[in-house]
């Protein structure tokens, strides 16, 4: 039996959300909870997902993600700069991995591996 990866994507202006939506959807393994469009919701939305996937913005990691790597240890962070097409990925508190030209495979990958690191 395929466990099923809850993901968390923050509202984000743009490509990214409606792409990264189109994407997740053709996944059978990956099912999308809701889009969260504030730090608040976030937060209390973050505990039910296995990955948040949060938009940056010049490389900059947004301080969200710290709030839900300390607040929910085993939730799997992706952070992507629309711009550039770069991106993060956290799990706990190790240093993140890049994502170098991140397209809608490479992130789906990253939300895989981000979800089977926490579940290990």
């Amino acid at each position: 039996m395929v466990s099923v990866i809850r993901v968390l994507l923050v509202d984000t202006p743009g490509t990214l959300s409606g792409g990264l939506i189109a994407a997740l959807d053709d996944q059978p393994d990956i099912t999308l909870l809701d889009r969260s469009t504030g730090i608040v919701e976030l937060l209390l939305q973050a505990g039910d997902a296995d990955v948040v996937i949060l938009e940056m913005t010049g490389g900059i990691v947004p301080a969200a993600a710290d709030l839900i790597i300390d607040e929910y240890p085993r939730v799997g962070v992706v952070c992507v700069d629309s711009a550039t097409k770069c991106g993060v990925f956290y799990w706990g508190r190790p240093p993140p991995d890049r994502i170098e030209a991140a397209t809608p495979g490479d992130l789906i990958a990253a939300v895989r591996q981000a979800a089977g690191e926490l579940r290990a």
